[in-house]
């Protein structure tokens, strides 16, 4: 999905964005159970390379390290594999909440022949044009909507949308958003979803939700822009040696 497609029918549009955004999955050393957790990742294109990214308070709050976090290939029951992290500031304030984790580059074909799409970042918008984009969508997997059977070791998960108009700024470096349409399920498992703005029908990347008030439906994202700077400084302390490249 990038902004040269424009416009698409609605039933190919879920079919990429279930492609594109995923619940978030924490594996446990418990044989009974498995796997646990709620929250929301995504995938995005920089430099050629694919990165999952999500919220690093989604595996604080969880008490979690990133080795435990994963994301699924539904279909093929696959688990992606990562092969490197990045966490910026452990005591973060808000626009520093990412946990930004690099697809093994061996798995594209795959993954790509098995229904997982990317947004590439140079569809980013700046916050310069926030005030044309009419509408903001977010895409997400609320608690409500997933279950664990661990005697039949199946994971289902329901992704649901937000529609949201931009509001005046709650916190600092953040950009905020009021939900306009109804709430049909829970906020909480929203965390890390992507936010997609859509102007002159073509699909942008606005940024990360990290924060919603449910009770007033104010949510509050780290703009895309922020994000492609981490995958900049994360691209350079590779390049110096700074952080061990395994590929």
């Amino acid at each position: 999905m990038n902004a040269s497609e424009g416009m698409m029918d609605l039933s190919e549009l879920w079919r990429r964005i279930k492609g594109q955004v995923y619940p978030v999955i924490l594996r446990s050393e418990i044989e009974e159970y498995p796997y646990h957790g709620v929250g929301t990742a995504f995938i995005v294109e920089h430099r050629e390379q694919l990165f999952c990214i999500s919220a690093q308070h989604v595996l604080d709050n969880q008490s979690v390290k990133a080795d435990s976090f994963t994301i699924m290939v539904r279909d093929a029951g696959y688990s992606i594999v990562f092969d490197l992290e990045a966490v910026f500031k452990p005591e973060y304030d808000p626009h520093f909440d990412l946990l930004i984790r690099r697809i093994a580059s061996f798995q594209r074909e795959f993954l790509s022949e098995n229904g997982v799409y990317w947004m590439g970042t140079e569809f980013s918008i700046d916050p310069i044009h926030h005030e044309k984009v009419g509408i903001f969508y977010v895409f997400g997997y609320s608690e409500d909507h997933r279950e664990y059977d661990y005697a039949e070791k199946r994971i289902t998960a329901d992704i649901s949308l937000l529609v949201a108009k931009l509001t005046a700024a709650a916190m600092d470096n953040m950009v905020t958003l009021q939900i306009v349409n109804e709430m049909t399920a829970s906020l909480r498992g929203f965390s890390g979803s992507p936010v997609v703005a859509v102007i002159d029908g073509d699909w942008m990347f606005a940024g990360m939700l990290t924060l919603a008030v449910e009770a007033t439906g104010i949510m509050n994202f780290i703009p895309a822009y922020r994000i492609v700077e981490y995958l900049e400084d994360l691209h350079e302390r590779v390049s110096t040696g700074d952080l061990p490249d395994h590929r």
